[in-house]
């Protein structure tokens, strides 16, 4: 019997800028997150890390 090969669910900008993983990151989310993509909280991990590891100018 094949195993059926699943990926990651994503969810919606809408849904991670409320969940209360990501409270403390709503409005960094907002403005990093496309409205119309689906995002793993893999990759919303590593954006966030990439943008709060940046150097300010």
């Amino acid at each position: 019997m094949a195993k059926k090969e699943t990926k990651p669910e994503g969810h919606t900008k809408e849904q991670l800028i409320h969940s209360h993983k990501y409270a403390a990151y709503r409005d960094v989310l907002n403005a990093l997150l496309d409205a119309g993509a689906t995002y793993t909280a893999a990759q919303v991990d590593k954006m966030l890390e990439a943008f709060l590891n940046k150097e300010a100018h």
